[in-house]
């Protein structure tokens, strides 16, 4: 019975590819020989029923320099997780929790033995491996699948062709099973699942050769010398149909990079891993430019005119692209994160409030402001910092009832401030900062009385909005904002209150 291949979905389209198909040409065998018809017009996925063991799950911080976490299942089988340095972005949290039980996939003669790997759907910088190590020994017939969420597109997935070992390589997390016994039977059904993602097809590919390799080797047969000519063929139709197609445009345009960048460099990685390194030097160059030309597009446009700290956002996305950068072997200071040239200004941006009891009747005169700070460089010295307004506004609103029983009213009203009606200091030595702001803007107030008392209007001063006495700065690294109150003593109901960020 000769398999079918899938159709591939690259960057948005679809294309049609004929391939050294991923189905055997005997389907109750584990090692049989791929061929190549054309593949069908639509996916056929497939779903399996896992259940996780979450008592048996192991947790472990792995940083960027690597690290290994291991789990046991309850029928004694070892997972051991290792991953490489550099293939983090980040300090991690890594998660390994092993399956109860598997269902929903035809198959007989062997036991499933598999684990969750967390976060899911975590991106490597380079492939993991992952050992997987039943009691009853590693060399047995099996067949590798991995899974998307709680078991969702399964799809086969190589292992290591060494028939001592039972070893999957990741790029990306999800999770990772083996079905393993001695005269296991893989049916049609199985071999024909064919998941939505092109990247998974690809794996299911390469799986029905390498586990060909490695039942010729349990078997003592001589290793199949079409082997490397096989790989080669699966990853360079890949690269002709759907990886090439995507250079150009994801170095230009980076949302469009954001899927077509993994999928590049994942594909470099799988030449790398199958040791095909020579037969693709032009097409590696090739994705490799493309990759950095990307990430450094993505870079730029992130940062844009500046790195704003207090923007969570803009910062882990610039974060990330620095960090593969890096990987990459870039230098240049202008995609280094930390090149404090690519900052903003240093300006504060943030919010002031000023609240007074006019009367002390209860009466609430309330000013907001919105204001954005800069460097003064005509007075700013080494250690000591004056900021100016470089841009706000104030509102400012009335109302209350007076001692005479007058309801009072006014605004709300708007006001811009100029860069004299404000000031803020950073005093390095002194480890506090300090500042104020007041305006000469004037306005009315609406006065209501009860009869017999007339109503009228009265010129109103808006005067200070802002006063910041001595408050210590905050010291901790990256600590980028200024908030606090203070309430004026000396029965002048006046509190103040300001948050800036930079």
């Amino acid at each position: 019975m000769s398999p079918v291949c899938p159709r591939w979905m690259a960057a948005g389209f679809a294309i049609s590819v004929l391939l050294g198909c991923g189905g055997d040409s005997n389907p109750s065998g584990p090692g049989n020989t791929p061929t190549g018809p054309e593949s069908p017009d639509t996916p056929n996925p497939a779903a399996a029923t896992v259940t996780r063991d979450d008592s048996r799950a192991a947790a472990m911080r792995v940083t960027t320099g690597g690290g290994t976490v291991q789990a046991t299942g309850s029928d004694g089988t070892v997972y051991t997780l290792t991953i490489p340095a550099d293939a983090l972005l980040l300090d991690t949290t890594i998660t390994l929790v092993p399956l109860a039980s598997v269902s929903g996939l035809d198959l007989s003669g062997g036991r499933f033995a598999g684990v969750q790997l967390e976060p899911d759907g975590l991106r490597l910088f380079r492939p993991a491996t992952l050992r997987i190590s039943p009691p009853e020994g590693e060399r047995h017939s099996a067949v590798a699948f991995s899974y998307h969420g709680t078991g969702t597109e399964v799809f086969r997935t190589p292992m290591t062709p060494d028939p001592d070992r039972l070893e999957l390589s990741l790029l990306h997390f999800s999770g990772g099973m083996v079905y393993v016994g001695d005269g296991i039977s893989i049916p049609a059904s199985v071999l024909n699942i064919t998941p939505t993602e092109w990247e998974d097809r690809l794996q299911s590919e390469l799986e029905s050769y390498l586990r060909q390799e490695r039942e010729r080797a349990l078997a003592g047969e001589e290793p199949d010398p079409e082997l490397g000519a096989n790989l080669e063929k699966a990853l360079r139709l890949y690269y002709d149909h759907v990886i090439e197609p995507s250079l150009d445009r994801m170095m230009t345009d980076c949302s469009f990079a954001q899927t077509a960048v993994p999928r590049a460099f994942g594909w470099e990685r799988q030449v790398e891993l199958w040791g095909l390194g020579g037969e693709f030097s032009a097409e590696e160059s090739r994705v490799m430019n493309a990759t950095l030309a990307a990430l450094e597009n993505c870079f730029r446009e992130t940062v844009g005119n500046c790195l704003e700290r207090s923007d969570e956002q803009q910062m882990g996305a610039a974060i990330g692209y620095s960090r593969q950068l890096q990987l990459l072997g870039v230098t240049d200071p202008e995609f280094n994160v930390l090149n404090e040239d690519l900052y903003c200004s240093g300006n504060w941006a943030g919010t002031t409030t000023r609240t007074r009891d006019v009367y002390g009747t209860g009466s609430s005169e309330v000013i907001t402001g919105n204001v954005e700070w800069e460097v003064n460089p005509e007075k700013s010295a080494d250690d000591i910092t004056y900021y100016r307004l470089k841009s706000g506004s104030i509102e400012w609103r009335l109302e209350g009832t007076d001692n005479n029983g007058c309801t009072v009213a006014g605004g709300p009203e708007t006001f811009v401030l100029t860069p004299e009606e404000g000031e803020l200091v950073l005093d390095g030595p002194g480890q506090v900062y300090y500042g104020g702001g007041a305006t000469q803007h004037f306005t009315t107030v609406r006065v209501t009385c009860p009869a017999p008392q007339p109503s009228y209007t009265a010129d109103w001063s808006v005067g200070d909005w802002l006063s910041i006495p001595p408050t210590p700065l905050p010291m901790a690294t990256f600590d980028n904002q200024l908030a606090g109150r203070f309430e004026f003593g000396g029965g002048l109901n006046l509190v103040y209150e300001w948050s800036f960020n930079r």
